[in-house]
Parts: C-alpha cells; sequence; structure tokens
C-alpha cells in the first residue's frame, strides 16, 4: 500500500509541484517547498528537489516531496530520519521498490526509492517522502 501511494506521488508531484516545471523547449525547472511543509522537524536528504506538492485528504495536509539524491539516498534519507528522533514502523523490498514508515515529532513519514539494481520504472537515486501529521 505504502508503494502504491509513493508511486502516485511521483506521478502527482511531477504534476502539481510547489514550483514551476520545464516545458518542452527544455526550460530550467526549479521546484520549492510546499508552504507549510516542516523541512525544520523533517529532515530531507540532500540532493536537488525535483517535485514538490501539498494537498488536503480528510481534513489533514499531505505532502509528497522527490529529491534526487545519490546511490545512497534511501539509506541516508532514513538515517537522518532516524537521527532526528523518527522510529521505523515498517520497512521492506516490494516489486523493486524500498519503502520505511517512520513516526516522530507529530508527522507519519513514508519514503521510498528504487531498490538498487531494480529495473522498476522510479527515477534512480530518487527519494521520495510522503508526510502528513499524526491525529
Amino acid at each position: 500500500m505504502v508503494a502504491a501511494a509513493v508511486g502516485a506521488g511521483l506521478l502527482i508531484g511531477a504534476s502539481a509541484c510547489g514550483g514551476t516545471t520545464s516545458d518542452q523547449a527544455g526550460a530550467s525547472a526549479t521546484v520549492t517547498l510546499p508552504a507549510g511543509f516542516p523541512a525544520r522537524t523533517v529532515p530531507l536528504v540532500q540532493g536537488a528537489l525535483i517535485a514538490a506538492s501539498a494537498r488536503s485528504q480528510d481534513g489533514t495536509e499531505v505532502f509528497s516531496v522527490t529529491v534526487q539524491a545519490d546511490e545512497k539516498g534511501f539509506d541516508a534519507a532514513r538515517n537522518a530520519l532516524l537521527g532526528a528522533g523518527y522510529i521505523v514502523s515498517s520497512q521492506g523490498t516490494q516489486g523493486g521498490t524500498r519503502t520505511a514508515q517512520l513516526t516522530g515529532k507529530g508527522y507519519l513519514v513514508s519514503i521510498s526509492a528504487a531498490a538498487p539494481g531494480s529495473t522498476s520504472t522510479g527515477v534512480p537515486n530518487a527519494v521520495t517522502y510522503q508526510v502528513s501529521g499524526l491525529g
């Protein structure tokens, strides 16, 4: 279920990012974090922000953020969240995608990335975050 939500986030994030996207003419893209994203409490892996969006779901703000990281991006993202006090509630690999759900500081954070050697259609080395507040 997490992989499905994250996959949807990639599609939504690419078309509804908080900044502008490049068009077919090749204009450079500028993507920014959506207003209200808890950047001080949800650390992101180092890399280029390639998609970001926010939506309200049943009264809860849900953020989707994708960062182009390096080949160790998933592990770096997970470790940054652990270092910030988050606790892993589940993790695994399904369909060529590594996923983890962590909770802490009033947030549920799901991260995903293509597993090394995977032939999945995800962006190589990109880490996608789904962030929502805990009731």
